[in-house]
């Protein structure tokens, strides 16, 4: 058997793993945001933060917040823009 590997094969093991879901916070409540490894990728030097990771930062503040406090506010995804953005066009 030819043990070499087609970049078509290599690729799909890469978003294979990429893909590969580390955690979700909080876990088992609804509304809870899922982390990949490609999402933590984005966090090393000289990368550009993604929306995940955006949403969880957003989601962990939310949870350490005061009840009295988080009852006040809103945090929204950052999906909205892109959502508003594309009923407009």
């Amino acid at each position: 058997a030819n043990s070499k590997r087609t970049r078509r094969q290599q690729r799909g093991g890469f978003e294979e793993h990429h893909g590969k879901v580390l955690f979700e916070y909080p876990p088992g409540e609804p509304g809870n945001i899922t982390l990949t490894v490609g999402d933590r990728d984005c966090l090393r030097e000289g990368e550009f933060l993604n929306d995940q990771i955006v949403d969880f930062y957003a989601k962990l503040l939310e949870k350490r917040m005061a009840p009295a406090q988080a009852r006040r506010i809103h945090i929204f995804s950052s999906f909205l823009s892109k959502k508003l953005e594309s009923k407009q066009t």
